[in-house]
């Protein structure tokens, strides 16, 4: 009944930003950004983490057509880049990534 809600570019941007975060392990403790957008039917994904103090800012963005690997691929990205420092700094060792199944 309610399928007619349903916004196919709405739902792929909120699932790839969902993803990135879960990837990153996001937090309230941390600056942690994912905005995603369709655009000519390809996602474009721009992600961010920081350090709270601001010493430290990561930006990454990507496009791909599949939400959920371009999430987490941004997100690998990003903790190769140095994401798993800040967030290690910031959460402590062993807490920065999400349990993996």
């Amino acid at each position: 009944m309610l399928a007619f809600l349903d916004d196919a570019a709405s739902r792929a941007a909120t699932t790839c930003e969902r993803a990135l975060l879960n990837k990153l392990g996001g937090g309230c403790q941390v600056p942690i950004g994912a905005f995603a957008e369709v655009k000519n039917g390809r996602i474009h994904l721009n992600g961010l983490v920081a350090h709270p103090d601001g010493t430290k800012v990561l930006r990454e963005n990507a496009r791909w057509d599949d939400p959920v690997r371009l999430g987490e691929e941004v997100g690998e990205t990003l903790l190769r880049r140095g994401g798993d420092v800040i967030l290690e700094e910031v959460y402590g060792e062993g807490f920065a990534l999400p349990q993996q199944p």
